[in-house]
């Protein structure tokens, strides 16, 4: 795996194990050597040719956390389906790829640091956002929903889901956590946004009872 011959495939192997061991312990737990020493067969050089500093690498992880909700999204093409529908199963997938264990996008659940949450409240508005409003762009042509300030709506919806009823950030019970759900519901549904069903319901509690494992 050296640094020369494969570059792009140590730097995945490097966030993998960077991801993995943020995940189980917390990035502030994590040395640089174990992350080298998780990934096996490079040297400080090798990580440092990729990466200047430990922030360094926790900002390329958590901009692959970002990649992959937006990539969640992108592939959510199927244009014979209404653009809410597409929204819908984006989600659903985005939180279900959240509760496998070890995945990238399952960071959040141990990076709570002050830098971490500024990074989630720009990238959702910057990164994820963007996304959400050209699929609400197209439910309006195709009537799946009528929504008039398209883009406070989207980065609304993505500060909601991703900080104020995100388990990991305001830890509640499992019963207010559902309220919150709910009530992000009626915000949408009142601008004209008919997202949520029972389906998106039980995926979020999933990941609210993966999250208290």
């Amino acid at each position: 795996m050296a640094r020369n011959k494969y570059p792009e495939r140590t730097r995945k192997a490097i966030l993998e194990s960077a991801a993995k061991l943020f995940t189980f312990r917390g990035w502030e737990n994590v040395t640089i050597q174990e992350v080298i020493d998780d990934v096996g067969g490079i040297t400080r050089g090798a990580f440092y040719h990729h990466f200047k500093s430990k922030a360094d690498l926790i900002d390329a992880v958590t901009e692959e956390y970002f990649s992959e909700n937006k990539s969640v999204l992108n592939q959510i093409t199927d244009t014979k389906t209404k653009a809410v529908d597409r929204l819908r199963q984006g989600i659903i997938l985005s939180l279900k790829k959240q509760t496998e264990k070890g995945a990238m996008t399952n960071i959040p659940s141990v990076v709570n640091s002050p830098e971490f949450i500024f990074r989630i409240v720009h990238d959702s508005i910057e990164v994820t956002a963007t996304e959400v409003s050209r699929l609400i762009e197209e439910g309006n042509k195709d009537g799946s929903c009528q929504v008039e300030n398209i883009k406070e709506v989207s980065e609304m919806m993505m500060l909601l889901f991703n900080i104020w009823s995100n388990p990991n950030i305001i830890h509640v019970s499992q019963t207010d956590y559902q309220s919150k759900i709910r009530f992000i519901d009626q915000l949408l549904k009142t601008s004209g946004l008919p997202l949520i069903d029972e389906s998106v319901i039980d995926a979020f509690m999933g990941y609210y009872e993966e999250t208290k494992k």
